[in-house]
């Protein structure tokens, strides 16, 4: 598993945790917040990284890392998936003021939500 596969880490970072040594998920999991932002991981996203690199290492018998991070992908595209399916359900909303789409916004989550199967 490379690391530009964890959470705010791109090819620039990526190269530079490996020059610092940094060559696997393992070794990104044995550091702390503060030691990824020196290594060039931004702030935001230093939390993050370390917490799936964790995860993937605690949690998973060797070859189920992938399952780790297909999980957490899903969950970043939910919020995303559930306002393309609201908007399928509006008829014209352009027409609709800001306060009309957050309460239909809402009315779609609770049904969406807690909808009987």
């Amino acid at each position: 598993m490379e690391l530009i596969e964890l959470p705010g880490i791109g090819e620039t970072t990526a190269e530079k945790l490996r020059e610092a040594g940094v060559e696997n998920i393992e070794q990104v999991a044995e550091l702390d917040i503060k030691k990824l932002e020196e290594l060039g991981v931004k702030k935001r996203d230093a939390p993050e990284a370390l917490k799936i690199a964790k995860e993937i290492i605690e949690k998973t018998e060797p070859g189920e890392e992938e399952g780790i991070l297909d999980i957490w992908r899903l969950q970043k595209q939910i919020p995303n998936f559930l306002f393309k399916a609201f908007i399928k359900t509006l008829k014209t909303p352009e027409k609709l003021s800001e306060k009309e789409l957050d309460n239909k916004y809402d009315g779609f989550m609770k049904r969406e939500i807690f909808k009987k199967e």
